[in-house]
């Protein structure tokens, strides 16, 4: 209690003196003990860490919560999922930026596929940057043989800086999904984009 007494009046002395204090009147380490914990780690108060947050309804649009339907595949890709539901994990990856995901649920043969992870989620980054994914709608699932499924879909995304006039790239396709111990994307067939004015949600194209 005397040291700490006799710290805080030569600080106060320093101040009303504009004396400095050296390394003679109150060593390093005790400078350090003075000063409050925030200030140990750095001056000013410490930041907290930012929450990462979890959309409440699933970006795929399939009505239910995220949690009770796309998160599961995101949280474990080995999970063996039907395809029309791995069609919906993928395209909620995307919207949420997941691309180690999309790289897990990638079969070998997809043209697309690389071995350096990292530079293909570059890649995936590069493309994906700028744009927001406003709508999904499987029109199609359907088996073709033992190993092959189809799902056919429309999806919609959007420019991240609105316009004037709201412009939406429609995306169709039909996915093909091939089993190797667990559903993987394999390749596109019927893949067709185009830029439609005026709208905001895929829905709009469904009804």
């Amino acid at each position: 209690l005397l040291l700490i007494f006799l710290c805080s009046t030569l600080c106060m002395v320093s101040i009303h003196t504009g004396h400095t204090l050296g390394t003679s009147d109150v060593s390093g380490s005790k400078r350090l003990a003075l000063l409050p914990r925030a200030a140990k780690k750095g001056f000013g108060v410490d930041t907290p860490k930012a929450k990462k947050t979890i959309p409440t309804n699933c970006p795929c649009m399939s009505g239910k919560l995220y949690r009770d339907c796309c998160r599961p595949c995101h949280k474990d890709p080995s999970l063996n999922v039907m395809p029309e539901q791995l069609a919906r994990a993928r395209y909620s990856a995307l919207a949420l930026k997941k691309y180690d995901y999309l790289i897990d649920t990638t079969h070998p043969s997809h043209p697309d596929y690389q071995d350096d992870r990292e530079s293909w989620k570059k890649v995936m980054t590069r493309n994906n940057r700028g744009f927001r994914y406003v709508g999904l709608n499987v029109t199609n699932s359907e088996p073709r043989g033992q190993d092959l499924h189809a799902v056919t879909f429309e999806a919609a995304s959007e420019p991240e800086k609105v316009a004037e006039l709201p412009q939406v790239l429609l995306t169709r396709e039909c996915s093909i999904y091939r089993f190797d111990g667990t559903w993987k994307y394999a390749e596109a067939e019927e893949l067709k984009r185009e830029v439609v004015k005026g709208a905001s949600s895929v829905r709009q194209f469904s009804s």
